[in-house]
């Protein structure tokens, strides 16, 4: 009767055993798979961070601005202390939390906007 009823001990422990066994590339795959999304986590938080910030940045720097023909954009409060000239960020990368710088394209008041938002009048 105990010789039975260790046999039959022995017989769960291994069935137990073999349950774990199979379940362990499940828990690998599932161990790695929150590793990734952890990784993911601290991407977005990171990205987010930097919206806030160039969100903040443009919020205490710049005004905005509609020009002549409608078109609108953003223009540093303050001009460069070393050229006197004044910064111009484009209002569409601004909305989406980027910071995009516009360029003159040409003599004049048309600048151009890096990112593909196309020629801005001021």
């Amino acid at each position: 009767m105990l010789a039975q009823a260790r046999s039959e001990m022995l017989e769960h422990v291994i069935d137990v055993q073999s349950e774990c066994f199979e379940l362990q590339p499940t828990n690998q795959r599932l161990l790695a798979e929150a590793q990734a999304a952890g990784t993911r986590e601290n991407a977005l938080k990171a990205e987010l961070q930097q919206i806030q910030n160039h969100t903040a940045d443009i919020t205490n720097n710049y005004e905005f601005r509609v020009g002549g023909t409608g078109s609108s954009y953003y223009e540093a409060k303050t001009p460069d202390p070393a050229s006197n000239a004044r910064a111009y960020l484009c209002a569409n990368c601004a909305a989406s939390g980027k910071k995009t710088f516009l360029h003159r394209a040409v003599l004049g008041s048309h600048y151009v906007c890096s990112a593909g938002h196309g020629n801005i009048q001021l």
